[in-house]
């Protein structure tokens, strides 16, 4: 059950305009949601991951930390400041603790970046029908002609859509043309996304 809510997440990670409350400015992603609710079985197994998180992951999670809440003392809106910092806390420690107890084989992991990479597919064809077709075009999707596809501006979608092209491109060279083609579709779509 974790492992598919991790998919899940995965697959919606470039998403971030699909939000449960406050809109495309607030509420919290899709994604993290899906995070989240994998937390629950896992806190219920009793297997523990093989591979078990590093000293240097620790110290930098608490210097995220120590630094969000100073620099949250200085903010113009400190909560906001305070809930940027929750949610690095949220991404540095319960996202690498549910992947690497629900993709610790190597299959599973290639199985997860298959994921997220349909999921910056998707996206990035939902910006090819923005710009291109003026499709889908919410208030605020488009800004000089560059489209957000399923993200909140499009930096963001840049970013999402760069990742998933890169792992995409890597998994496409590490398995060939034969098995898995599906991930040349992905590509194409992305790169027209991305571009």
């Amino acid at each position: 059950m974790a492992r598919t809510l991790v998919f899940a997440g995965l697959f919606t990670m470039p998403m971030l305009s699909i939000r449960i409350g406050g809109g495309n400015s607030g509420g919290i992603t899709i994604s993290d949601v899906f995070f989240g609710l994998a937390v629950a079985p896992l806190a219920l197994t009793t297997q523990r991951p093989k591979r078990p998180p590093t000293t240097v992951w620790n110290i930098g999670g608490v210097l995220v930390v120590i630094g969000g809440i100073g620099a949250s003392f200085s903010a113009i809106l400190p909560k906001s400041s305070l809930l940027v910092d929750a949610r690095m806390v949220f991404v540095l420690f319960i996202w690498q603790w549910t992947i690497r107890h629900t993709l610790s084989e190597k299959q599973r992991l290639v199985r997860g970046l298959d994921m997220y990479i349909v999921g910056a597919a998707v996206s990035g064809a939902v910006a090819i029908l923005q710009s291109k077709l003026h499709f889908i075009v919410s208030h605020g999707s488009t800004v000089n002609g560059r489209a957000f596809g399923l993200t909140t501006n499009p930096n963001d979608a840049g970013a999402n859509l760069a990742l998933g092209l890169v792992l995409a491109v890597g998994l496409a060279i590490h398995f060939g043309v034969g098995r898995r083609g599906f991930r040349f579709i992905c590509i194409g779509l992305i790169s027209i996304g991305l571009i």
